[in-house]
């Protein structure tokens, strides 16, 4: 059996009472949580779990399955986690796990820190029943979820890997009043959200040809620029992520400069500001818009520009969708009214034939 990868948990968060830490297991990463109830010893102990699912429920059916409660793997489900839950217990003991997250968190921020395909899966199940709240913001995926076991191949198209994402199929280019050009694409990250990227010219952060995760053309006093806050914050720049935010932005940002080399980068096509956040389509890009009306710098969007299909063509609950089925009705509608008033006139023009 192989020894899990980071023996000290290095991220913490507190979900119900109950601390939270992601530890490498022989098979990928894996959520613990320490149990409300104690052992033999009088000890909380610490126990595998697969994410948050319905009624805030911690989703531990895996590691029961065909096991009583007394069977000696009954809730670890095999002899690795079982092991590891008891290095987390004496980790307590001697005061080693790092202290949780203080922010209050909801089960959607619960599955992305776990970052693994069974709490993604349970976050997929939740927006299928109608939960439509967003993740606690500053919660990411842990770290530790993304420590590599250099003896375990890791592919690319895992669901589990952070630059797992589907190679875009449209790209849009804004041209900056400068003349600089910046093809921008929009991917679906790992966590199921939008992200839009556009590729640097390096001019101001020396990282010419990277593309860089940011969220819309925003106004400024100084003009137009790309809206960079959540990727540049002092957070990002300690884990030396500064310009991408998280380890997943950044695995993305590398896969999409591999598209690049390979020739396999979808031709740009020319927009205007509001295009791009048009393109874009999330609410901030959207409202970036907005603020522009608002200060009177206001361009209708380049003609034909749509939110990017990459990322909307099925998402249901999205509302650039339910917006689209509401144009598309509205016109819908207008056209049968169109057909009726134009058969009642032509079938008034007969009778009058006929009268005559």
């Amino acid at each position: 059996m192989a020894a899990f990868v980071n023996p000290i948990p290095t991220e913490a968060i507190k979900y119900e009472g109950r601390k939270i830490v992601v530890m490498q297991t022989s098979k990928g990463p894996q959520g613990f949580y320490r149990s409300m109830s104690v052992d033999k010893s009088g000890q909380r102990s610490w126990k595998p779990f697969d994410g948050i699912g319905y009624a805030a429920k911690f989703e531990k059916e895996r590691f029961t399955k065909g096991k009583n409660e007394h069977h000696e793997l009954f809730e670890f489900g095999s002899v690795e986690n079982k092991l590891i839950a008891q290095e987390l217990n004496k980790m307590d003991l001697q005061r080693r796990i790092p202290a949780a997250h203080a922010q209050q968190i909801n089960p959607l921020a619960v599955n992305i820190f776990l970052n693994t395909a069974a709490s993604l899966e349970q976050n997929r199940k939740l927006r299928q029943i109608g939960n439509r709240d967003e993740p606690t913001p500053g919660i990411r995926p842990s770290r530790d979820s993304y420590q590599q076991d250099s003896k375990r191949p890791h592919s690319s198209k895992s669901r589990g890997e952070p630059g797992h994402f589907q190679p875009p199929k449209f790209a849009v280019q804004y041209t900056a009043a400068d003349g600089q050009k910046f093809p921008v694409v929009v991917v679906r990250n790992m966590v199921g959200q939008p992200q839009a990227f556009y590729r640097s010219s390096g001019q101001e952060n020396g990282m010419p040809g990277r593309w860089l995760p940011f969220d819309g053309i925003q106004p400024t006093r100084d003009g137009p620029t790309f809206d960079l806050r959540r990727f540049t914050t002092p957070a990002a720049k300690a884990d030396g992520l500064n310009r991408f935010g998280s380890p997943m932005n950044e695995a993305i940002s590398k896969k999409l400069g591999e598209m690049d080399r390979a020739g396999l980068a979808p031709k740009p096509i020319e927009v205007n500001r509001a295009g791009v956040n048009r393109f874009i389509g999330t609410p901030e890009a959207q409202r970036y818009n907005e603020e522009f009306k608002v200060l009177g710098n206001h361009e209708k969007s380049t003609l034909g520009v749509r939110p990017s299909p990459d990322v909307y063509a099925n998402w249901r609950g999205s509302v650039a969708t339910r917006a689209d089925k509401m144009v598309h009705g509205a016109h819908r509608l207008v056209d049968k009214l169109h057909q009726k008033v134009h058969s009642h006139g032509a079938h008034r023009t007969s009778g009058q034939a006929r009268h005559a």
